[in-house]
């Protein structure tokens, strides 16, 4: 259940934008009709796939800042910021920056 909302304001030869959103990962696996006690290699099994799964589920946000500069008609240059928190509470954060040409 992923989303995000998004805006950008042109002045002149300048693009500013910002996003913010939320990204939201369920797996919808149950495990609780696998047996529990019968078997020790079937539990560390069980407990292995739950964590295998616990990773892979998360609920964190995320926003991005960035400008374009449009300096050329067929060349500009790109910076954002993203910032986004990771599924053990921390956040993490990426610059991007980039010249984009065309021929």
């Amino acid at each position: 259940e992923p989303w995000f909302v998004s805006a950008g304001k042109r002045f002149g030869s300048v693009l500013v934008h910002g996003t913010y959103g939320r990204d939201k990962a369920e797996t919808g696996v149950d495990l609780s009709a696998i047996p529990r006690g019968i078997d020790p290699t079937l539990d560390q099994l069980t407990a292995t796939t739950e964590q295998v799964i616990a990773g892979r589920t998360r609920n964190s946000s995320f926003y991005t800042i960035g400008a374009r500069w449009d300096f050329h008609d067929s060349a500009a240059l790109k910076a954002e910021y993203t910032n986004s928190e990771q599924t053990d509470g921390s956040d993490a954060g990426l610059i991007q920056v980039a010249l984009v040409t065309v021929f």
